[in-house]
This record gives structure tokens, sequence and C-alpha cells, in this order.
């Protein structure tokens, strides 16, 4: 076959032994060389060409700028690129306007000559560039007539064929995964733009080279044997392979790579096409890290060593350096923080407690609704306008507080990182809900001990004496022994209802509201027999309380100084000896004398801070004071649970109780409260 190979170079460029070159390899071609590219492109609207080499020369040549004129008018012309001085820019640039292939003046010219040999049998009929362009506008069949020979031939298909052509490498170019195309022994003859971005490998670098450029050394010889064997077999091959960055860092894609046939089903090239999944095994990994780690929360008792846990497992595991746990505080209303990872202790010279109304996190945890942000100082309600983070996530925890994780540059988290940190947060709620309800138990435990203990000691008590005294009174018809028998199943009566009280009232207060102290002081008093004590008031104030339960605890604590803070050396008597163990108790009966001298006074009146009950009894010593509060225990004839129920009431208002001396030396009782009358 006859034809002729175009030669664009610089005027300037030195001479050298190209074109001979070319005349010796391909010698039924006419060689011709011009260095102007008017010059070249008037050539090829004359002249049939079957190819040309284009050379690159600053300022002289732009191989680029000429590769897209002859394209105007040739679309589908074989250009080869053999610059004088290449670069990996050069040769994505020029790979990308169009060029079919780019030879490194390194490679020499032997290589020139295969490559342009090869793109030369890739097109076996040459139309010149009008030809091309007419081809290209048309749509309907085309027939072309030779003159010369008389023949005719339809080129219609190959319109069709170029098109695609064209599509396809657009498609290629564009797409997101990597490809790259070889020969049939495996050399690179083509990489597209996203095989530069994943391995870091320029199409200059890549082109001319093996895939074994990105061999990782993780995977061994069978595995590439299995590889090749599929693919000169004429299969398709896909499989995970593990590849080497030119940083050096490990990539991980799913790769197919499947075999390009001639008409005659010869394999002429492979083309691999990479999907990298390197972030998807990343995360992958840290799912299974993070339902490990979360395990380790089960045999946590506290939410604090929960909370220390994630923020570790957080900036270990996700890689999220900074974040918190901030936990409700309902005695102080604050979310404070409970955990903090180490990055975020050093970036904050104060660590923020939010209090009602403070910022995104308070929002979030009173609506209990996520905020996320690219950059949190656009939000309105940010904490600190001026805070070092830019990207933040505040997540929910239920009615336990929120998790915060953050980042000092804007936009640094994805879907799957809000996907990742949502799954944490929603395992530290079902992990603070379990601790609760186990501590619940263990409360209820306690309490059912508690009522064990009494049903079996105290109720055994009187049933016991009552059991005798009416044996005896059948023996002697003794009125005072049935009088004992009633005593003692009152006493049981007491019992049982301080019991069912305790086990049906609970801890938790639903529905407080405003209540007066010394209206329901007053009620208390009139359901509690005085035995000669008078009650003074002086506690006109409001409290945000359940009436009932507070009316309870003015009860009980009126009953105790009654029965114990009696100044009379009976009850003197009587309490010393339960203090120290004694079982006997004294049936002396004050003399007018000494019950008019030592009348018990009982008194409420208000701190700063709350209020208190105290008598002018005999007081209580400092170290009977926390066993006094136990359920149980008692230094006179009552059930024991009197100041058990003061303490449930207490602890259930979120009140604090402290015991200390009045100032005529007898109990009083000291109860931390908030007022809600604006005093």
């Amino acid at each position: 076959m006859t034809g002729r190979l175009l030669r664009l170079v610089a005027a300037e460029t030195r001479p050298d032994d190209v074109a001979v070159v070319l005349s010796r390899a391909f010698p039924d071609r006419a060689v011709t060389s011009v260095s102007d590219l008017e010059e070249a492109l008037s050539t090829l609207e004359s002249t049939a060409v079957d190819g040309v080499v284009v050379g690159h020369a600053e300022p002289g040549l732009d191989a680029v700028a000429a590769i897209e004129r002859i394209r105007d008018r040739c679309p589908s012309l074989p250009i080869v690129v053999f610059p004088t001085e290449g670069s990996e820019r050069l040769a994505s640039d020029a790979l990308g306007v169009g060029a079919t292939d780019y030879v490194r003046r390194a490679d020499g010219h032997e290589t020139l000559v295969e490559r342009l040999e090869r793109a030369l049998e890739s097109t076996s009929t040459r139309l010149d560039g009008d030809c091309y362009e007419i081809l290209d506008a048309l749509d309907d069949a085309i027939a072309v007539y030779d003159p010369a020979d008389g023949s005719v031939v339809d080129v219609t298909e190959r319109k069709r064929r170029l098109q695609r052509l064209r599509s396809f490498r657009q498609a290629v170019e564009q797409a997101g995964h990597s490809i790259y195309i070889t020969d049939p022994d495996g050399t690179i003859q083509y990489v597209n733009p996203a095989f530069e971005d994943v391995s870091g490998y320029s199409a200059a670098e890549a082109i001319g080279e093996t895939p074994r450029l990105l061999k990782s050394g993780v995977h061994d010889r069978a595995f590439y044997a299995e590889l090749w064997g599929t693919i000169l077999e004429g299969g398709v091959w896909e499989n995970q392979i593990v590849n080497r960055h030119k940083s050096g860092a490990e990539y991980v894609v799913n790769q197919t790579i499947a075999p390009i046939t001639d008409e005659d089903g010869e394999i002429v090239n492979f083309v691999a096409v990479n999907a990298d999944i390197t972030r998807q095994k990343r995360r992958e990994s840290q799912l299974r890290r993070l339902h490990e780690a979360v395990g380790e929360w089960l045999e946590a008792t506290s939410r604090e060593q929960v909370a220390i846990q994630t923020t570790t497992h957080l900036e270990e595991l996700l890689d999220i350096e900074l974040n918190g746990v901030f936990l409700y505080d309902e005695t102080s209303e604050w979310l404070r923080p409970a955990a903090l990872s180490d990055p975020a202790v050093d970036l904050f010279e104060t660590v923020p407690r939010f209090s009602p109304g403070d910022g995104i996190a308070w929002r979030v945890f009173e609506r209990g609704e996520a905020a996320i942000y690219d950059d949190v100082r656009e939000a309105p309600d940010v904490y600190d306008a001026e805070t070092p983070i830019r990207s933040e996530i505040v997540l929910p925890i239920g009615d336990h507080g929120v998790l915060l994780v953050g980042s000092e540059t804007t936009a640094a988290f994805d879907e799957t990182d809000v996907m990742l940190v949502r799954i944490v947060a929603s395992s530290l709620e079902a992990t603070f809900d379990r601790i609760g309800r186990e501590r619940e138990l263990e409360r209820q435990k306690e309490r059912f001990e508690e009522f064990a203990s009494v049903v079996s000691h105290d109720l055994r008590n009187p049933l016991t004496v009552a059991m005798g005294e009416l044996e005896r009174a059948r023996e002697t018809g003794d009125e005072e022994s049935f009088a004992a028998v009633v005593q003692a199943h009152e006493r049981m009566a007491t019992i049982i209802d301080d019991l069912l009280w305790l086990a049906r009232e609970g801890r938790e207060i639903d529905d407080p509201r405003p209540v007066s102290l010394a209206d329901v002081a007053a009620t208390a008093w009139e359901n509690v027999d005085p035995q000669g004590a008078s009650l003074e008031l002086a506690c006109d104030r409001r409290v945000l309380a359940d009436p009932g339960r507070l009316q309870q605890l003015f009860e009980n604590l009126f009953r105790n100084s009654v029965e114990h803070g009696s100044t009379t050396p009976d009850s003197h008597t009587r309490r010393n000896a339960v203090e120290h163990g004694s079982s006997s108790t004294s049936t002396q009966q004050p003399t007018a004398e000494t019950t008019a001298a030592d009348e018990l006074t009982v008194r409420v009146g208000v701190t700063d801070d709350g209020f208190y009950v105290a008598d002018t009894g005999v007081g209580i010593p400092e170290s009977e004071r926390e066993r006094v509060l136990e359920t149980g225990y008692s230094t006179a004839d009552g059930t024991g649970l009197g100041l058990s129920i003061v303490t449930t009431i207490v602890d259930s208002h979120g009140w604090e109780l402290e015991i200390t001396d009045s100032e005529e030396g007898g109990a009083r009782f000291e109860i931390a409260s908030e007022f809600v009358d604006g005093r």
C-alpha cells in the first residue's frame, strides 16, 4: 500500500534522523516534514495522509494546540506525539485533546516506529480530512466512488464506528474509575485522568510501563497466574487487588480486566477498569472494630466509664480526634463534660458546659434532633462565634445528654462519617438506658431486702408479743393484756402502712407544683399525736413539690421529734438504751413537774437555700446521724421506716438532707430545695 506520513516539527528543531528512520521503517509511504502548522493543515486538505508525527518545542511548536487544529479536520487520523523535550503535563494534555499515542524521546526510535505502526494498523482505510468532516455531518448511508478503479466503498458503518469510538473515548476520559489499556504483553498504552489521580503516576510515567508499576507485594504468584490465565484465554477477570500508590501508600480496587479482540478474534489489547474501594474497605474495618469496641461497654457499670471509652474509640477507631460526651446533671441542670478526647482537651483552654438555652448542644438535647454543620461558625446559635471548631456534628443521646464531634477544617465529614457517629450515639443511648435499668433494679433489690428485713424482724416482734399477751389474757382475763394485744396490732398496721407507701410511691416525682410550706406543715401536724408538744411555723415560703409527699415528709419528721425528742428522763433512757444495744425499756411515766418544765417544741423555718424542721429535744448524736436514715433503725418504739421515708421523699424531689443540732440542742433536719415565690 502506498501512502504518506506527515511529520510536523518546529523550524528551529535541530536536524535529526527521525525522517530517515520513518522512511526506512515505512518504505511504501512517503515521509513529508513541515515546520509550520498552517502548512501541515494545507497538506492534510490536499493530500491523503495515513498518519502524523507531531513534535513539540517551546516556543516554536505547541503540540497540544497543533493536535486540536488537526482533530478539527481529521477526527480519526492517527497522531503520535514525539517531543524533543517531553513532560508529564504534555503527555496528559496531548492525550486529553485526542493524540493517539505519546512516545518519550528516551524510549527511542524503535518505540516510535512500533507505536506508529500499531496506530496505522488500527485504521485500515484512509479518507482525507474533507471527507471525514463531511461524513461526520451526514446521518444517511454513504458510499464513496473511486474513479481510479471504479470501485464503490460503503463507509456508513465506518462512520458509525468512528462516532462510537469518539463517544467511548470521551466516556473513558471522564470516567470516575481508573482505566488503563495494555497491549497483549501487558505494556500500558493508555491511562485516563482518573488513573493519574488514583495511582499518583502521570500518563507519561505509566505509558510504556507494565501494571507491575502498581504492585504492592500483598498478592502471591498464584494470584497473578490466575489473572493472566483467565484473560489470555479470552475470559474476564474480576477480583479485589491491593495496589501501591506512587507515594508508597496501599489502596484497594475492584478490578475488571477484559480482552479486546480484532475482527479475527485475536487479542490485541487488554482494558482494566479499577473502582477504588479503599475508603469502603477502611469503613468496613472501622465498623468491625467499632462493633468489638461496643462490646466493652457491656461490662461498664457507670455512664462516666462508658463516656471515657467512647471518646477513646472515636479517636482511635474512627480517626475523629475532636470529640466529647456531655451528660445532663439533674441537680445543676447542666450538660457537663463527662469525657473529652485528649486533642479536644488540648484545643480548648476552658472546657464548656451548657446550661438551658446555651448554644447548639442544649437545643439538640432539648429537641432530640441532630445538628450537622460544614461550618459551625455560620450557625445562628453557635456557643462561641470564634470557636476553633469548623465542622461539627451534635447528636442527642436520649435524655442522657449529647455527643459532639468536630474538626478544625470545614466540610470535614461525609455521609459515612455521619452514619458511623449516629451508630455510636445510638449505642451510647442503649448502654446508658441499660445502666439506668440495672441501677434501678439494684435499688429495688435493696428496697426489697429492706422490706424483707422489716417483715422478718420488726413484724415478728409485735406479733410474738400479741400472741403471748393473748394467751395470758385467755388464762387471766386481764384487760391490760388485751390492750397490749391491740397495741401490738396497731404497731404492725403502722409498719405495713409505711412499707406500702415506700413500695407504691417510689422515687419519681411526675408533676411538682408550687406549694406553701406553712400550709402543708400545719395540715401534717393535725395528723400527728403531739403528746403535749407544740408547733411553731416560721416558713411563709413556697417550694416546687408534690403536696402529698411533702406532707408525708413533715408527718414523719414531726412523729420522729415527738417520739424521740422528748426531754423526759424516761424518753432519754429509752433512746440511750436502743443506741447502745440494750433491749430493756423503762415504763416510768413522766411527772407533771418534768412534763411542764420540758415541754417539746417543734419548729419549721427557712434557710437561704431551703427549709428545716427542728425540735428542743435531746438531739441525735453525730455518730448516729447516718444510721438513723437507714431502713429499720429506731431508737424508740417506732417502725424504723419514718426517716427512711423522709430520705426517699427528699431524693425524689432532687433535694438534699442534712442532720445537725438545733439551737436548743435538739435535732434539726435541714433540706436544701429551691423557692419559687421570687423572694
